[in-house]
């Protein structure tokens, strides 16, 4: 279990991260990032890996391509690194957002019917929008900031997801602007999954965040520590489904798919044991009796029954031989 220095640190955001050394925007505290949060992707260095889609059935994994960086991505999904269980050691399912080169809300609804990369997209707008009285097919999809509003009027790009290192995440902007400071509504956070066919993760209640935040970096620290037992029990589980053929023994029985013994596998569920028919050897004997057979059970019979007249015969012949010394007997 990670220490309890590296547990306050990590959920402070100490711990040494890249985007400590970005001098474009603060690194985050890990503590704070959360789903729906609106943060910062910096500028893409020589030196670091690409960032592939991870969106299931969208494209064969293309990479985000250089005008997708240094803008704001909004945090979809926060999971641990897989073998590591150091606290805040996450990675972040994101979505991109773009200005449309300073598009203005009014012009964006004006051409959205008529631009595919608008029809991609959906428009952030700041909480006193919500009774913008703007109707219409080119404005039924829209997403709500819970506070506040962002530098410029952005839109998420609902084409692709990707996934990133929290430690390369920086603020939405300078100066005290936690994480959670930019936070879509949990209402527009579902909505924006659903419209990416994805499963909305916990959306915890953002007045809470900063008292759970340790408490929540455990949960993943701990949840990844499962993962190793838990592969190796489904490895073990399958490892029992391969099928060794037994050597042939005298009472061996033969297994088929209709008559199969249960083994308890490592995992703690009854599989079947199931061996094909194909694979059934045959036996060095036969279920059906031999002309041999028959001769020699006969003859094991008869002997029986020749010991037994014996002994009987023995019995009575004594018996009858105590009887008649006894008659013999002289009178007194």
């Amino acid at each position: 279990m990670p220490s309890t220095y590296h547990r306050q640190h990590a959920a402070a955001g100490l711990l040494p991260t890249r985007a400590q050394t970005n001098n474009r925007t603060p690194s985050l505290r890990s503590g704070d990032i959360c789903r729906g949060c609106i943060v910062w992707l910096p500028p893409k260095t020589s030196h670091d890996d690409a960032v592939l889609c991870n969106r299931d059935g969208c494209c064969d994994r293309s990479a985000l391509q250089e005008g997708g960086y240094d803008h704001p991505v909004v945090v979809l999904k926060i999971r641990q690194r897989e073998n590591s269980t150091l606290y805040g050691d996450i990675l972040c399912t994101v979505v991109c957002v773009t200005t449309f080169q300073g598009t203005p809300l009014p012009l964006y609804l004006d051409q959205r019917l008529r631009r595919p990369h608008y029809r991609t997209s959906i428009p952030i707008l700041p909480p006193d929008t919500k009774s913008l009285s703007i109707h219409g097919p080119e404005f039924e999809k829209k997403l709500f900031l819970e506070k506040d509003e962002l530098k410029k009027q952005s839109y998420v790009k609902v084409g692709h997801t990707y996934e990133v290192p929290a430690s390369t995440l920086t603020q939405y902007s300078r100066g005290r602007c936690r994480a959670y400071k930019k936070r879509l509504t949990k209402a527009s956070y579902i909505f924006l999954m659903e419209e990416l066919g994805l499963v909305p993760e916990v959306f915890e209640e953002t007045a809470s965040l900063f008292e759970t935040a340790e408490n929540r970096l455990h949960e993943l620290a701990t949840t990844v520590r499962l993962i190793p037992n838990a592969s190796q029990t489904r490895s073990t589980a399958n490892h029992s489904q391969q099928f060794v053929i037994p050597p042939v023994y005298q009472h061996s029985p033969i297994y088929s798919s209709q008559s199969a013994p249960q083994n308890t596998s490592y995992g703690g569920t009854e599989t079947a044991l199931f061996l094909p028919l194909s694979h059934q050897r045959t036996l060095p004997y036969s279920s059906t009796s031999e002309p041999g057979d028959e001769e020699s059970l006969s003859f094991v019979i008869k002997c029986t029954l020749a010991v037994v007249v014996v002994v009987l015969g023995t019995f009575v012949w004594w018996r009858y031989s105590l009887q008649r010394r006894r008659v013999m007997l002289p009178q007194y």
